[in-house]
């Protein structure tokens, strides 16, 4: 179920970016919406593309073999967190992903474990054989 959940987010993805492929992951992905700015600085909007970020970083420990965190210590709670302390500073980074948000509102997000991302893309051409092909 995690993994057609992040399928069906992944073609909710804007098709405008060239890095953004409705049926796999690459290395990089854009998402619209997930930050907002003002003139007190930027702030994490949460809804859709914050809930498709916590179950991209719960595939990648799952696959990784790390315990998933739970929702006090996901990765929106981290982002928000680190927006709300460090102003001024558009750049995120875990063990994970590399978030680079914007004031138009778009984040670039780069994952770092991209032997993951190959397993999650191995699956999904799995299970839809016509999306991807194996």
């Amino acid at each position: 179920m995690l993994l057609t959940d992040l399928l069906h987010g992944n073609t909710q993805l804007s098709w405008n970016y060239k890095t953004n492929c409705p049926c796999k992951f690459g290395s990089k992905i854009i998402v619209n919406n997930l930050v907002r700015w003002d003139r007190w600085g930027f702030h994490l909007i949460t809804g859709q593309q914050t809930d498709r970020l916590v179950d991209l970083e719960r595939m990648l420990h799952l696959f990784s073999g790390k315990p998933i965190p739970d929702n006090r210590e996901n990765i929106t709670i981290r982002l928000d967190g680190h927006i709300q302390s460090v102003q001024g500073k558009e750049r995120y980074e875990d063990e994970m992903f590399i978030i680079k948000y914007f004031k138009k509102g778009s984040a670039h997000i780069t994952f770092k474990r991209l032997e993951l991302i190959d397993r999650i893309n191995d699956i999904i051409a799995r299970y839809f054989p016509s999306v991807l092909s194996a």
